[in-house]
């Protein structure tokens, strides 16, 4: 029997999907947790820029954190996932996960987010603790409440 390695969950939030979409995407920065970063409480953006996941510190230094692999507007988002099990930087994409947001209306003012991150074992060693890490409360579920809090608040 093959060892599931990917992890999946969701939030509803009150929002059409294309404002939910505008929210998770163009809003990243708001709303993504700083302790989850890189850079802490030095960061001083987060997001999607010419194609890729990154944050910028204050003194003005990038950290890729992905690369967007497709990306259709309030309906999904794909990237790969380029921080390893001991949170370090991973160079080829070939070596990261997956990461697949999906904006999926329901009615005419709320919108299911759901997060699937795969591609755990190309991890290597610790994959298993990391998948077990993403897939806990402090992990994408912690996430997406930042951002569901974000959308209550607007």
């Amino acid at each position: 029997m093959t060892q599931r390695d990917f992890c999946l969950t969701g939030i509803t939030v009150n929002l059409p999907p294309n404002d939910a979409w505008a929210r998770f995407v163009e809003h990243m920065h708001v709303w993504w947790p700083r302790e989850y970063t890189w850079s802490k409480n030095d960061l001083d953006w987060i997001g999607f820029r010419d194609g890729r996941c990154m944050e910028i510190n204050k003194e003005g230094g990038h950290q890729n954190w992905g690369e967007v692999i497709s990306a259709t507007d309030a309906e999904n988002l794909t990237f790969s996932w380029n921080i390893g099990p001991d949170s370090s930087a991973i160079a080829l994409d070939d070596d990261a996960g997956n990461v697949s947001v999906s904006f999926s209306g329901m009615g005419q003012s709320a919108t299911r987010v759901s997060v699937m991150h795969s591609g755990f074992q190309r991890y290597g060693n610790g994959w298993e603790d990391y998948l077990r890490d993403m897939a806990s409360d402090m992990g994408w579920k912690y996430i997406l409440t930042r951002y569901a809090d974000l959308t209550a608040e607007q």
